[in-house]
């Protein structure tokens, strides 16, 4: 995301979507077509029980 662009961050303490990855991005578009209808929106997940099992390169000290 750019300033003024318009976003989401949902932080989650469940799993939700059918992926392995900790974080994901989505952005609007039809349906049909896929055509994208603006690259001004996002909307971020974060799911933290995925993010307890991947290494990150998070610094413990």
């Amino acid at each position: 995301m750019s300033p003024g662009d318009s976003g989401t961050v949902n932080v989650l303490d469940f799993d939700t979507l059918p992926t392995d990855y900790y974080h994901s991005t989505f952005h609007l578009c039809d349906d049909a077509t896929g055509l994208l209808l603006t690259d001004l929106l996002e909307v971020h997940f974060v799911e933290l029980r995925k993010l307890n099992t991947q290494s990150v390169g998070l610094d413990s000290s």
